[in-house]
């Protein structure tokens, strides 16, 4: 718990430089520039909160897992970090989700990872 609370409040520190209404804007800008941060606001964020039911700003982080070779496509990071997140306890948690995807700057899979999967498919078709 002290290291999610830790790691949550160095991550609060640092993501107060941008607000991002929709998700998509920031995987996008981390896709071509390797990594972005902020503050999720709009209708993601008023879901978000009516399940963990916490009030507390929700900020993500996506940071760059592998660079594909077309230019502005990579395999990216994306976690959901939010504080004072009731449990059934009463306690309050930091609860954090992460995800990963494959994607372009434009919005568009990376090719490279589409072949990869092509093959896997056949392959198990083999099989």
């Amino acid at each position: 718990m002290f290291k999610a609370a830790t790691i949550a409040l160095v991550l609060a520190a640092a993501v107060h430089s941008a607000a991002a209404e929709d998700l998509t804007r920031l995987i996008r800008a981390a896709a071509a520039e390797g990594s972005a941060e902020g503050e999720v606001i709009g209708k993601l964020a008023t879901f978000w909160k009516s399940g963990t039911k916490s009030d507390s700003p929700l900020y993500t982080k996506i940071a760059t897992i592998k660079t594909f070779s077309q230019p502005d496509c990579r395999r990216l990071n994306i976690s959901l970090v939010q504080e004072n997140v009731p449990t059934k306890t009463g306690d309050k948690v930091v609860y954090r989700q992460d995800y990963q995807m494959n994607i372009c700057s434009d919005g568009t899979p990376p090719k490279e990872s589409i072949e990869a999967w092509e093959k896997s498919q056949s392959a198990n078709k083999k099989k």
